[in-house]
């Protein structure tokens, strides 16, 4: 299942949510490289809700999205088949 499937636009996923849909070894990788970027860079996740539909809606859904000094710094982009 895709992550716009699980979860909607309306109610940004909750971290729980989020353990839940990845495979707990995925997600404590995920916890991991969240707080090394906090951490070293000083930047906060941003959730933000995507309605790209190319290939097939893979990229429609929540990211979240590591910004510096305006500037895009990574992207994380929640799907099933990546995760």
């Amino acid at each position: 299942m895709l992550n716009y499937q699980v979860f909607k636009s309306a109610e940004q996923p909750t971290q729980t949510a989020i353990k839940e849909f990845m495979s707990s070894e995925n997600f404590s990788l995920f916890v991991a490289l969240d707080q090394y970027l906090q951490e070293k860079y000083q930047i906060k996740p941003k959730f933000s809700y995507s309605n790209c539909t190319m290939n097939q809606n893979i990229w429609r859904g929540w990211n979240i999205k590591y910004q510096k000094s305006g500037r895009s710094f990574c992207t994380f982009i929640r799907n099933k088949t990546t995760f």
